[in-house]
């Protein structure tokens, strides 16, 4: 529609403009003055001083006519002529702007600035979006989240780390919103903004609204006041606190204007709503490459990386190296579209291979018009940092040393020191870490105690900020140090009976990681006390599917035992390294059993010294009595058999239950053994120790296994196949859990015989005596099951059948060894 007629006269200069009668007076006299440029004119002094696009001065100069730019200049030439160059000034790309002082025929008082004029309700106005935003990857659920939360709330605080993707997921919010509220959307980039008196024009500007010579903020809050639109905020981290005052401004000042700021922390007003972003997702386990793009991260690497290089393509061969760099790096966006522009000139392997230099690598961005700070992973990264004061800096690099995540109070142990730094201080300096998402709070439950992470690359750039700060090493130490109280607490837990294994476990996994990192320096630095005394209650923390892992460390605590170290730790070790050994090298796992209890009777004469005895007691007796030394078992169990402490009554009826069936085999007398076993098998405990029924879970579960296999093999010393056959399938997934296939084998071989099943045992037989060789003298027991099984198996089948059989079970794996016990 064409320009609404004025009905006040503008004033400026030696010229009058009057709307109404649709005329220009020169020093009173009237101009001539075409109509088209009249129109123009009229559009331009009413708003003076405010931007005004091309399209707009077309659709309001030309309503419903197509019509070429260059008519625009014509007009915007004539009336230069008559009024002087400097009266309309161009903005290159976008439009033109009244320049001149602007005065109404009814002048106010000196003391009141001029306010702009309200903007019609129906008024719609430009977006400043790109014309083509980037796909979105991984974000669906983001986006629909968000998109409610802004609906619904005046105020919306989307935050997250630096390069996570907040600017692309708010930029999508809005495209989908631009029709949605009577003024549309706005975007306001604020990124290059760094003075908060430049605030107010920035949002002016954005909006296209002029405030004359008065407050600025003032002339934007008036002008904002009658608009219902989407009103969106980018990069509010640097004046964060000013940026909030102006929200809470905006907010009370138009209660139909919603507000959508993207920042690295939250605003921290009343009124705000926060919707903190995380990194995209990545597969947790192997998958092809189909599926695997259906994950944020691998989608996204994949888009960057063909927009890099059209030939690249994955497939099933190169997912995993794929995934592997989207775990490496967080998942977060900014480092995934850096190293994908990398990925033509490296190759996927080279790339993974590289991450330990993720901060010289990943400095090339295929988008040149992307800010400075969204280059490299580097600047990213500083930019961020260069919020910190001096404080926060410090705790920030300091955090670097830490391995996956930690709790508070390793954290405060870790951070606060004799330079200022106390532990009080060091929780208000993480407060702004997690603030600014720097740290990010792991653990869903809100009622679990919180642990700290940091992104993998921010983690390396506070190790290089800690190493040219010259504090790596001490800080290390400390982490070390740390680390080995809170291990050592945990085994005191474990022995006072205030925790189940497996709730005492649980508490320990979330620090295994932290855990490797403070032996492997101690070691480096020859601190073998430090070193066993996180590596004791490691490998008891550990689970035993991580059996090739335990044995590794085992050899190399082994070497750092030496007898400077205390009693104490050295018999903690000992104990660990008889576990570790006792399924694979039985000979070590004797001697170091004999260590330990030596290392018990040392010290006798300490408070509560028995409950230390305990497991190397039982173990003394179950290796006594294999070699046949009955002297040597039978003090065992009788000091097995000496009052406990309560607490203590569930370990010791397991352990006691399963040393007086060691000494009934040793006595020959089976039925008794079998009793025994029954006993340990059924022994469970809760935290209060109070008895559980047989079918409850152990808090051991390891020597719940063990426990099985050995009422499996009573049973079977009974010739009672019937009794022994629930346990067959139980027992075998038991063993495939914790590695002891060898011996369940040639006791499930010797069962199937009992049970005349001569096909099925010899096919078992033939799955036993393929499996792996054990190191020293472990399977002694399994080698003569073996050949009770072979013996029985030949006569019933023959020679060549029983050849036969052999070879099929050979080629069993354990997946059928269950499907066969089940058929």
């Amino acid at each position: 529609m064409s320009v609404v007629p004025t009905a006040e006269p503008l004033r400026f200069g030696r010229f009058e403009l009057q709307p109404h009668q649709r005329r220009l007076l020169v020093d009173g006299q009237p101009a001539s003055v075409g109509a088209r440029a009249l129109d123009m004119l009229i559009l331009l002094a009413r708003r003076n001083g405010e931007l005004v696009s091309k399209r707009e001065l077309m659709d309001e100069v030309w309503p419903g006519l197509v019509v070429e730019e260059n008519n625009l200049a014509v007009h915007i030439s004539a009336l230069r002529k008559l009024l002087g160059n400097a009266t309309i000034a161009t903005v290159p790309g976008w439009g033109y702007r009244f320049t001149a002082t602007v005065e109404r025929a009814q002048a106010l008082p000196p003391d009141v600035a001029p306010s702009p004029a309200p903007m019609p309700a129906t008024r719609t106005l430009r977006t400043n979006l790109p014309a083509e935003l980037p796909p979105l990857f991984g974000r669906e659920r983001d986006l629909q989240a968000l998109g409610v939360m802004v609906d619904s709330a005046p105020l919306v605080t989307v935050v997250g780390a630096g390069g996570i993707g907040k600017t692309v997921l708010a930029r999508q919010v809005l495209q989908a919103r631009r029709t949605a509220y009577p003024q549309g959307v706005c975007w306001v980039e604020l990124g290059a903004v760094t003075d908060a008196a430049q605030l107010p024009g920035a949002v002016m500007a954005a909006l296209g609204v002029e405030g004359g010579a008065g407050d600025p903020e003032a002339a934007l809050l008036a002008a904002v006041a009658p608009l219902k639109m989407l009103l969106a905020l980018d990069n509010a981290e640097q004046l964060a606190g000013d940026i909030a005052q102006l929200c809470q401004r905006l907010g009370d000042a138009a209660p139909g204007l919603h507000l959508l700021v993207t920042s690295q922390a939250p605003l921290k007003l009343a009124t705000e709503h926060v919707y903190r972003l995380d990194t995209l997702a990545v597969p947790a386990v192997p998958m092809p490459a189909a599926e695997a793009l259906a994950f944020g991260a691998v989608a996204l690497f994949v888009e960057r990386a063909r927009a890099a290089d059209a030939r690249f393509m994955l497939d099933d061969a190169q997912v995993g190296k794929v995934v592997e760099l989207c775990a490496a790096l967080d998942g977060l966006p900014l480092a995934l579209e850096l190293a994908a522009a990398r990925a033509p000139m490296l190759g996927l392997q080279r790339l993974a291979a590289s991450m330990d230099e993720r901060l010289k690598l990943l400095t090339r961005s295929r988008d040149r018009a992307a800010p400075a700070r969204q280059q490299t992973l580097r600047a990213a990264l500083e930019w961020s940092h260069g919020f910190l004061d001096e404080r926060e800096q410090s705790v920030f690099r300091r955090l670097g040393v830490v391995a996956g995540s930690a709790s508070l109070d390793l954290v405060q142990q870790l951070v606060s020191d004799d330079t200022g730094v106390d532990e009080w201080e060091a929780l208000d300096a993480l407060g702004v870490l997690v603030d600014r998402s720097l740290v990010a709070v792991v653990g869903a439950d809100p009622q679990a105690e919180p642990r700290y992470r940091m992104l993998e690359s921010q983690r390396a750039f506070a190790l290089e900020r800690l190493q040219l700060a010259g504090e790596l090493a001490c800080t290390q130490q400390r982490h070390a140090q740390a680390v080995a109280r809170q291990f050592e607490g945990r085994w005191v837990d474990r022995d006072n009976g205030k925790l189940s294994f497996a709730d005492w476990q649980a508490h320990l996994a979330p620090d295994l990681d932290n855990a490797r990192e403070a032996i492997a320096w101690a070691q480096q630095a020859g601190d073998a006390a430090c070193a066993l005394a996180i590596g004791a209650t490691l490998l008891r923390a550990m689970p035993h599917a991580l059996q090739a892992e335990r044995l590794a460390l085992a050899e190399q605590f082994e070497r750092l035992l030496h007898p400077d170290l205390a009693p104490r730790l050295r018999l903690r070790t000992w104990l660990m390294l008889a576990d570790v050994w006792a399924d694979t090298q039985w000979g070590r796992s004797r001697a170091a059993t004999q260590q330990a209890v030596h290392l018990a009777a040392e010290l006798d004469g300490q408070e509560r010294p028995r409950h230390r005895r305990y497991p190397a007691l039982y173990d003394c007796c179950r290796w006594a009595a294999k070699i046949g030394h009955a002297v040597m078992a039978e003090q065992a169990a009788a000091d097995l058999r000496s009052p406990l402490d309560a607490v203590w009554t569930p370990q010791r009826r397991f352990y006691l239950a399963e040393a007086e069936a060691v000494l009934s085999e040793l006595r020959g007398d089976r039925p008794e053994m079998l009793r025994h076993f029954r006993r340990a098998v059924a022994s469970g405990s809760d935290r209060q120790g109070t008895a559980q029924p047989a079918d409850a879970a152990l808090d051991e579960a390891l020597p719940r296994a063990r426990a099985r296999l050995n009422l499996f093999g009573a049973c079977l010393a009974l010739n009672d196949p019937q009794r022994a056959a629930p346990l067959a399938a139980e027992g075998w997934a038991e063993a495939r859990r914790f590695g002891l296939q060898r011996g369940w084998l040639a006791h499930l071989a010797l069962w199937a015989v009992q049970a005349g099943r001569h096909a099925d045992g010899a096919r078992l037989l033939g799955r036993a005596q393929a499996a792996p060789a054990t190191a020293d003298d472990h399977g002694l027991d399994e080698i003569a099951l073996l050949e009770l099984a072979r013996e029985a198996v030949a006569g019933a089948l023959g020679a060549a059948r029983l050849r036969q059989h052999l070879a099929a079970g050979a080629a069993l794996d354990d997946d059928g060894v269950a499907a066969l016990l089940n058929g």
